[in-house]
C-alpha cells in the first residue's frame, strides 16, 4: 500500500471513563485480554478492551485500560510495561493515565487526534518498526481518520483491530441495556462487525468504499480478532469477516 497522507486532528469524542470492568483473561501463550467501558451518557456504556502481549519478558499494550487496583497489579505481575499501541483515531482514552504511570514508549498511525499527556514516540508505518516480532501492520489508506490493524503470526494468525471490525455476535459484556438497544439501532450486530459508526465517519464518500481494502486484508491468513470492542473472536474469524465484508460490499 502506499502512504497516506496526514489528516487534520478531529476533537475527541465527548465520553467518560466508565466504572464497569472485566478480569484479566488469558487468550493464548503470552496474550491477554480485558474489558473496560466508556460512557456516552447516563445509563449507556459501551465495552472497550485491551490487548496484552508479553514480549520478551516485556508487556506491550494494545488500547490500553486502567483497570481496578487488584486487576491492575495481575497486569503488572506479568512484566514491566513497556509499550503502549493505539491503533485507530477513536480510542487513547486512558494513554495518558498509562503513560504518566508507566513512560511506556507510545506507538500510534500519523494525524491521530491527540490525547492529553500521550504523546506519539513511534509512527506506525506500514513496513516500519513494531514492538512485536513476527508482526505485521496493515492500513486502510482510503480512511477518513487513521485506522490500523496489527497481523500477528502466531496461533494460526491473528488480527489486532480497533474500530474497523468489532464483535457484537451478543450484548458484550460492559454493554449496558440502553446501550445495546442504541447498538443494535446504529447497527452494530454480528460476529466480525465492520464498525457502522467507524464507516459512517471514515469511508470515503461515493465510489466502492473500504471493499477493496477489506477483500485485502482477507487474504492475510488469520483464524482470530482480538477487537476494541466485543469478546474475542476465536477460531472462526476470517470465515466471519469474509460473511461481513459480503454483506456491506456486494459484488
Amino acid at each position: 500500500m502506499t502512504s497516506s497522507t496526514t489528516r487534520p486532528a478531529r476533537k475527541p469524542f465527548k465520553t467518560s471513563r466508565g466504572k464497569q470492568f472485566g478480569t484479566l483473561r488469558q487468550i493464548f501463550d503470552d496474550i491477554w485480554w480485558a474489558w473496560g467501558t466508556t460512557q456516552f451518557m447516563p445509563g449507556a456504556t459501551f465495552p472497550r478492551n485491551m490487548t496484552v502481549i508479553r514480549e520478551g519478558g516485556e508487556l506491550v499494550i494494545v488500547h490500553p485500560v486502567l483497570l481496578p487496583a487488584a486487576e491492575q497489579a495481575r497486569l503488572e505481575a506479568l512484566g514491566p510495561i513497556k509499550h503502549i499501541v493505539r491503533l485507530g483515531d477513536f480510542h487513547g482514552m486512558d494513554d495518558a493515565l498509562y503513560v504518566e504511570r508507566y513512560a511506556p514508549r507510545v506507538w500510534a498511525p500519523p494525524g491521530v487526534t491527540p490525547r492529553e499527556g500521550a504523546r506519539v514516540d513511534t509512527e506506525l508505518v506500514p513496513g516500519g518498526e513494531l514492538p512485536l516480532g513476527g508482526a505485521a501492520l496493515w492500513r486502510f489508506e482510503v480512511a477518513r481518520a487513521p485506522e490500523t490493524v496489527i497481523h500477528l503470526e502466531r496461533e494460526g494468525g491473528v488480527l489486532l483491530t480497533c474500530d474497523s471490525v468489532q464483535n457484537w455476535a451478543s450484548r458484550p459484556a460492559g454493554c449496558s441495556l440502553l446501550g445495546g438497544v442504541m447498538a443494535r439501532l446504529m447497527g452494530f450486530r454480528g460476529a466480525a462487525c465492520i464498525g457502522p459508526g467507524w464507516r459512517r465517519a471514515c469511508e470515503p464518500r461515493g465510489g466502492v468504499g473500504f471493499g477493496p481494502e477489506f477483500r485485502e486484508l482477507l487474504a492475510l491468513e488469520f483464524r482470530h480478532i482480538l477487537s476494541a470492542h466485543g469478546p474475542p473472536l476465536l477460531h472462526t474469524a476470517r470465515k466471519e469477516l469474509r460473511r461481513s465484508v459480503e454483506r456491506a460490499y456486494p459484488g
